[in-house]
């Protein structure tokens, strides 16, 4: 009897020591993936969500943005301004259909974004920013 009892610790400690190598051994979590699944998020809410929820997760993810755009790796560099950049004409499309008063100051800020940060869109006018933008909100969210 008492065989079988040691026999059964063996297979649970051996069992721990599996699941820890396992942990250690398994895929990092990639941040591209995370950013991207980030951005969807806020997307979604940019869609669908009210004001409310909406405005509060637009500014955030643009100050996540400016954040990694400063500081974040090289590679991921022009896709974070150009996030940037389309965030804040978000903010300024959201606060002209809900009457919001910070709009021009967005759309300011866009633009801003875009002459500093040199982005590869062209001019960096108000009408080419609203258009491209207005562009890239004609595809649905990813469920």
């Amino acid at each position: 009897m008492r065989k079988h009892s040691i026999s059964a610790t063996s297979l649970i400690l051996a069992s721990a020591c599996l699941f820890t190598v396992w942990s250690c051994h398994r895929a990092k979590p990639n941040p591209q993936e995370h950013e991207a699944e980030r951005a969807n998020q806020v997307y979604k809410l940019y869609r669908t969500a009210d004001y409310a929820t909406a405005r509060p997760a637009l500014v955030d993810y643009a100050q996540q943005l400016d954040k990694l755009v400063t500081s974040g790796p090289p590679d991921d560099a022009e896709a974070n301004k150009s996030d940037l950049m389309v965030t804040y004409v978000r903010l300024a499309k959201l606060e002209e259909k809900n009457k919001g008063f910070d709009k021009d100051a967005f759309m300011k800020q866009a633009v801003t974004k875009c002459q500093q940060l040199r982005i590869k869109w062209g001019q960096c006018s108000e009408q080419e920013l609203r258009e491209r933008v207005d562009r890239l909100d004609t595809v649905s969210p990813k469920p």
